[in-house]
């Protein structure tokens, strides 16, 4: 089977971008199926440790003619440490960053542009690494993950609900699930989740299965003991902390972390 793989792998986008990883990594050991990897969300050619001859990398979009200027641009600012940070202010100010406000309620369009790109390639199914409007849009088969319902369950949260949020991630999430050939879920509590949620929309338990996470590939790496040291000294690391990686969100609960230690410090 042909199968296209449109991975999130821009650093900032957190677990989602963990989640591709180890999607790709799991997936180089599948000699059976044929794999295209389109870039849009970040580049593959960056990620480290994939078998490079088995992958057909594209654009997810097809090459298209632009002024000197912005070729010039994209080099000098699109090829630095900030690439994938550029890249995502040039499809936001194109207006494609996010979905458009609409209801899931069966009236998805059609990306007539995205399905012949697709297709021309001979894709027979398509993996996503996050749910978004592409996957449906584009009329072709396809597996989308549900990592997370917080816009449903925990609305409080302005960053997941304000601003029009809500009817955005109802739109890629409520018709993701009710096209999709097969949901993931990273729990069995993820898995009744979606149920709840989309159950209504015709998602049946045949079509979410549960596949749950695991540790970063490269964290299997042994990591010798000058090495640990070396670190440790560069960051003023004490030889005991606590490292919790999460974006700046108030639902990621900087402040409760803050206030246990500061009771755990008091004891």
């Amino acid at each position: 089977m042909h199968i296209g793989i449109l991975p999130i792998l821009m650093p900032f986008g957190g677990g989602v971008y963990q989640y591709s990883l180890s999607v790709l990594h799991a997936l180089d050991s599948a000699p059976e199926h044929e794999f295209t990897v389109f870039e849009y969300f970040g580049t593959v050619g960056g990620v480290a440790g994939l078998d490079a001859a088995r992958w057909n990398v594209q654009p997810l979009a097809p090459p298209s003619r632009k002024p000197a200027w912005l070729k010039a641009l994209d080099r000098a600012v699109g090829e630095g440490p900030h690439r994938d940070a550029y890249r995502w202010m040039k499809r936001l100010l194109r207006g494609t960053a996010t979905a458009p406000v609409r209801p899931a309620d069966g009236t998805a369009g059609l990306d007539e542009p995205l399905h012949r790109r697709l297709t021309g390639f001979g894709i027979e199914l398509m993996l996503y690494g996050n749910p978004m409007p592409m996957s449906f849009e584009a009329r072709l088969p396809y597996v989308m993950p549900i990592h997370d319902l917080q816009h449903r369950l925990q609305p409080e949260w302005p960053e997941v609900s304000a601003n029009g949020e809500f009817e955005r991630r109802e739109y890629a999430f409520g018709n993701g699930a009710r096209y999709a050939t097969l949901v993931l879920a990273d729990s069995e509590v993820g898995k009744e989740d979606i149920l709840d949620c989309y159950g209504s929309l015709g998602v049946t338990p045949d079509r979410v299965k549960v596949l749950p996470y695991v540790p970063a590939h490269y964290l299997a790496v042994d990591v010798s003991q000058a090495e640990r040291n070396r670190v440790r000294t560069k960051y003023g690391l004490w030889e005991r902390f606590f490292f919790y990686p999460a974006q700046f969100w108030p639902h990621k609960n900087h402040g409760r972390i803050v206030e246990a230690l500061g009771q755990l410090a008091a004891r």
